[in-house]
Formats: structure tokens, C-alpha cells, sequence
């Protein structure tokens, strides 16, 4: 048995982002449904929605896929994104890229008339159809090259198709129509139930109106009653242009999914070696169910991939492990025989301690040794919030929110003690295990009280902040700064962002991204600018006076009787290469 020596497979392996890696990864999906109605493909936009490039409703809402398909390249390479033309007479299926939507944006309007054909706005369409074509993609996205057919709508999907479930589902709808289905009750009934169809199969729809000069888009004429029972109803007329300009100017920037990290459960009481089974489970405990949030993690270049040229695709690697004889050569390489093939079970990891060296198994580095406390938050005590210092985070904290999945009456528990800290202004202490085989550390649960803003829409949640505490060694004395500096981009990754964009869509190689790091030149300039120069002219001044006396010193030394002689001795010598200096004696 081979074994194998590594000063480092001890290591905490703990994920400073607070994120689980074994949890699986749920995608995200989006479809951006496009009313392609006359006026949408050939009216011009108002002031407030025109931008350059963007003369007309279509190609607005084409601009705002792009900008989002390139940001979600960046972000999260393996969401869903799709797009879906309505009131079209083509049921054809074909866009395998994103430069597809390019050639789109760059078609005139007759040109786009011409080849997918459009419906006029008075004339009624069917809106539930749409919605039921949208939610047919996103149930049954299989692995199909042409994707879905269906009357009346073009679809274009621009991720490889294959069989998985998507996580958080959305409809973006951009139209000038504020009622498409006209005076027909019935296309107004059966789109109603379609939307309550699609929120209890966990699909949110969103209306972005867009406006025509000289035309006023009413919401209550028919979405109002379309997206009635939407939790945030009424945010949606409030400020549509901004939502749309959002779109417009969102970047490339890296965006951390909005799920739970884990679910845990909350003991109210600290759960001792002797209440762990052998699964390292508590058998009988009082807990209630919770979720774990990552509200900030640092934004990181992503890992290079090994891909197979010719066919584009990702390269798998497998370690294996051989046996080795004692008398090969080094330099000869290794017998890949499959006799002599190591199986992982076979392994054994080693660590070298002086002299010796110490040896473990693999059930010993499991993780169930030094499973000193169940996994979850073991609530300690409780101290006044005056208590808690700022210079006490010690890393990025996490949010913690009640969890009825996990126990039914959670919710109940975790609003009594929310309410109890809030009141009395206390904030509790507790131990927190993330996973199975990681140290307890000690916490502090912050509560935070829930904030509406005036259209009673929630804007903070109530929940707990979970704090790190440090130990004494991580005491410090820091400088806390006065600026949000996570809103600066960071120009390495913004620049790395703009080269891995112009290769993947064939574009020259970009500009020099802006860098919002250096100081504003331009306004120290305005600011400062008079007293600067008089300080560069007073030490200007200051630099040539001293440069006049060394010069004169400089005379007066070269003039003395020793610096002569040593000129002569150098003259005196013509072979020799080396210079004496003489150092004049006062």
C-alpha cells in the first residue's frame, strides 16, 4: 500500500463566501416576450425611452436583451435566456447565438415587416396563448435542435437546451399595447387565468410598458387586472423608465444568485456531545428550521476551463493513482498498467511530524471525528446591542430567515425571538456550524427590523444579521472608511470582462475601460488647481537655489590643491582604469 504524504489535506475547508458547494445549483431562466405589434416595430420612441440605436420599440426591447444576455455570460453562464416574438406570421426556430439579436436590432423596420410580418395593435390577439407558449418552455426544456414550434410566435432560444429544472422563472413583457385583447371579455378572462396559472406554477410576469409619442399607455386598462394579485403591484406604475434605463445600463458585473446558502436548524438549546447519534444528528432537541443567506461575497476572476478546439467542448480530467516500484527511475515515467492502478479507497494520507510520520484513513478525515457539535446554530445567551463594537466583523456576515420547509411552526419561533430582541434591544449569542465537519464558531445574531416604503412595499426584511465574532488575536486597529467602496468596478475584472465580450462576439479589440480607482484629475484641477501650481513654483525655486549653491560648492572644490593633484595622478597614469577620488581636507 502506497502511502502518500501532504502537509496540507488537514486544512479547514471552509468557504469563506459562506456558500455550500455541495448543495446543488439550481439555473435561473428568463424569456423576454415582445409584443411585435406595427407601432412597435416602426414608431419612434419619446424622449425619455429614445437612446442611440434604439429609434423604436423593438429595437429598444432588443437592446435590453443583449445588455442582459452579456451581463448573464458573465454572471451565471449557465442560466436559461430566451426570447419570443408575438403577433408574428413566421413559426420558424433558429438563433444559436446572441449575434442573432444584432442582426435583428440593425434591421430596418420594413426589412423586419418583410420577413417575420407583424399584427396591428387594434386588432385582437390572444394574450394567453403567449403566456402558455412561455410556460411551455419553461416545463419542458429537453435537448432539441429546431426547439419549440407554435402558431403566431417566433422563439428563439440561445443557451444549449438540455434536461434539468430551473430555479426562479421570469416573463418579461415589453409592449406599446395597453389592451390587446380589445373588447373581447373572453380573451380577457382566459389571460387572467393563464397569469394566476403561471404565479401558482412559481412564474413571475412583468409588464414594461413602452411609450409612443403621442400615446399614453394605461396600465389598468388590462395588465392592472392582469397583475392584480402580484405581491408588488403596486411599484410597477410608479417608475417604468427607470426600470427600463437599468436594463439599458447594466454592466458587466458579477452577480451572486439570490438563494439560500443552506438550511439549518435552530436550537434553543446548546445540543451536547451525548445527544449525537452515530449520523452525527441530535435525536431529541427544541429547534425550529432556518435559512442562511450570503448577502455580500467578493467578486473574483473566474478559473480558467481546458476546452477541446475542434469541438468547443469542456475537458475532463481524471486523476488516477499508480503504484511505483522502488527501484524505478524517476525520469522514466509510470507504468500506466491497470494492474497497478490505486484505487481511492486503498489511499492513505500522511503527515509528516519531525521525524515520523503519521498516518490516517479516510474515515478518520471524513469529517465525523471532529464533529464536536451538531450542524446548525445552538443559541448561548443573549447581550445588549451597546455591547456589540463595529470592529467585531470579522468577515462578511450572513442573513438568517425563518424556514417552514425544513419545520412546520418556524416561522412562529423565529418572529417570537425577533420581536424579544427587537423590544428588549439585545442581540443573541450563539454557536454556528455551516457543514459537517467544520469547527463551531461563535456568532452574534443581529435582528433587524422590517421596513416598508410608502407604497407599503417591503424594501428591508426582518431577520437576524449573523455576525462573526473574532477571537482576540483578530483584534485590530482598523481605519474604517468613510465611502462605499463595493460600488467602485473593479478595473482588472472590468477589463478582463471587455476582451473575454469582444472575443466571443467578434468585435475589435475593445477601448481602454474607464478606471474609477485613480482620483478626478479634472475636479482637483478646478478645485485646486491655482494653489498647486504656486506650491510646483515655490519649490521650483527652491530646487534652483540649492542647484546654485552646489554649483558653487562644486567651483570651489574642484579649484582646491588636493582635487589638482589628484588630476595629475590620474593624467600620470594612462593605464590605469580605475578612478581615484580625493577627498578634499579641510
Amino acid at each position: 500500500m502506497d502511502y502518500i504524504s501532504s502537509p496540507d489535506f488537514l486544512q479547514d475547508d471552509d468557504d469563506e463566501s459562506g456558500m455550500s458547494e455541495r448543495a446543488p445549483k439550481a439555473r435561473d431562466g428568463i424569456i423576454f416576450l415582445l409584443d411585435c405589434t406595427t407601432t412597435m416595430v416602426s414608431d419612434n420612441l419619446t424622449e425619455a425611452f429614445s437612446i442611440e440605436g434604439a429609434e423604436t420599440g423593438l429595437k429598444l426591447a432588443l437592446s435590453c436583451c443583449e445588455i442582459f444576455m452579456k451581463n448573464k455570460a458573465v454572471s451565471s453562464a449557465g442560466d436559461m435566456s430566451g426570447v419570443v416574438f408575438m403577433r408574428t406570421n413566421l413559426n420558424f426556430v433558429d438563433a444559436p447565438r446572441i449575434l442573432e439579436i444584432r442582426k435583428l436590432r440593425q434591421m430596418s423596420s420594413e426589412k423586419f415587416a418583410e420577413v417575420y410580418g407583424s399584427l396591428p395593435a387594434e386588432e385582437s390577439f390572444p394574450v394567453h396563448e403567449a403566456l402558455w407558449a412561455c410556460q411551455t418552455m419553461f416545463s419542458k426544456v429537453y435537448a432539441e435542435k429546431d426547439g419549440f414550434i407554435c402558431l403566431n410566435f417566433f422563439m428563439l432560444f440561445f443557451n444549449t437546451l438540455r434536461s434539468f429544472s430551473l430555479g426562479y422563472k421570469r416573463i418579461w413583457l415589453f409592449t406599446d399595447d395597453h389592451n390587446p385583447v380589445g373588447n373581447k371579455a373572453q380573451l380577457q378572462r382566459q389571460a387572467i387565468l393563464k397569469a394566476v396559472d403561471l404565479r401558482q406554477s412559481g412564474i413571475e410576469l412583468e409588464v414594461l410598458p413602452v411609450s409612443r409619442e403621442r400615446e399614453f399607455f394605461c396600465m389598468e386598462t388590462f395588465y392592472g387586472q392582469l397583475l392584480h394579485d402580484e405581491p408588488d403591484v403596486d411599484s410597477l406604475p410608479t417608475n417604468l423608465t427607470q426600470r427600463i434605463a437599468d436594463l439599458l445600463s447594466h454592466g458587466s458585473s458579477l452577480e451572486p444568485s439570490r438563494r439560500r446558502a443552506s438550511r439549518l436548524p435552530f436550537f434553543l438549546v446548546p445540543s451536547t456531545a451525548q445527544a449525537l447519534t452515530t449520523e452525527g444528528e441530535p435525536s431529541h432537541a427544541l429547534a425550529f428550521g432556518v435559512s442562511i443567506y450570503c448577502l455580500v461575497r467578493p467578486a473574483v476572476r473566474p478559473r480558467p476551463v481546458r476546452l477541446f478546439a475542434p469541438a468547443n467542448e469542456l475537458v475532463t480530467v481524471k486523476r488516477r493513482y499508480y503504484k511505483v516500484c522502488n527501484d524505478a527511475h524517476p525520469h522514466r515515467g509510470v507504468c500506466t498498467d491497470p494492474e497497478n492502478i490505486v484505487l481511492p479507497q486503498d489511499l492513505v494520507k500522511g503527515l509528516r511530524a519531525g521525524s515520523r510520520t503519521v498516518y490516517f484513513e479516510n474515515a478518520e478525515l471524513s469529517g465525523r471525528s471532529r464533529q464536536f457539535v451538531a450542524v446548525g446554530i445552538h443559541l448561548l445567551g443573549f447581550k445588549p446591542l451597546k455591547r456589540l463594537k463595529p470592529w467585531y466583523h470579522l468577515r462578511a456576515a450572513q442573513f438568517v430567515y425563518p424556514d417552514e420547509g425544513l419545520a412546520k411552526g418556524s416561522t412562529l419561533w423565529f418572529t417570537t425571538l425577533l420581536s424579544v430582541c427587537l423590544r428588549r434591544q439585545i442581540f443573541a449569542i450563539a454557536l454556528y456550524v455551516q457543514r459537517r465537519g467544520m469547527p463551531p464558531r461563535l456568532v452574534a445574531l443581529v435582528p433587524q427590523a422590517e421596513k416598508l416604503n410608502e407604497n407599503r412595499s417591503q424594501i428591508v426584511s426582518s431577520g437576524f444579521h449573523l455576525v462573526h465574532l473574532p477571537y482576540q488575536e483578530d483584534v485590530r486597529q482598523l481605519t474604517l472608511p468613510k465611502s462605499a467602496p463595493d460600488l467602485v468596478a473593479n478595473p482588472r475584472l472590468q477589463r478582463h470582462y471587455a476582451e473575454l465580450e469582444a472575443l466571443a462576439l467578434e468585435l475589435p479589440s475593445p477601448k481602454e475601460v474607464p478606471d474609477h480607482t485613480l482620483p478626478n484629475f479634472q475636479q482637483i484641477k478646478e478645485r485646486a488647481g491655482k494653489e498647486i501650481e504656486a506650491f510646483a513654483a515655490l519649490l521650483h525655486r527652491h530646487a534652483s537655489f540649492e542647484g546654485q549653491l552646489s554649483s558653487s560648492l562644486a567651483k570651489k572644490v574642484a579649484h582646491s590643491p588636493s582635487t589638482l593633484a589628484a588630476a595629475e595622478l590620474r593624467n600620470d597614469s594612462p593605464g590605469s582604469s580605475e578612478a581615484i577620488d580625493c577627498i578634499p581636507h579641510r
